[in-house]
């Protein structure tokens, strides 16, 4: 119980060459569908192309951030790197 009341704020880290190379609907879609609603924010970070400087968004609502969940977003092609950021 008590390892569920700890806060995981995430940072998900996106491969800005697969976005733009026209997979950014099929990344966009598997992550949507790879999130389920839960108690932390997570944030999306992108490399721009050119070395052009990063974009980040949060994405609105509340999601699920655990460990098992993290596995599963870690397998999303695409995505680069997950960071717990503090609560």
């Amino acid at each position: 119980a008590a390892s569920a009341s700890v806060r995981r704020p995430l940072r998900l880290r996106l491969d800005g060459r697969a976005l733009a190379d026209g997979k950014a609907a099929d990344l966009l879609g598997e992550l949507q569908q790879s999130l389920k609603p839960g108690r932390d924010e997570i944030r999306v970070l992108v490399d721009l192309q050119a070395g052009s400087g990063r974009c980040e968004v949060t994405l609105p609502g509340r999601y699920d951030t655990s460990p098992p969940r993290q596995g599963v977003l870690a397998t999303i092609d695409g995505v680069i790197s997950i960071d717990e950021l503090a609560a």
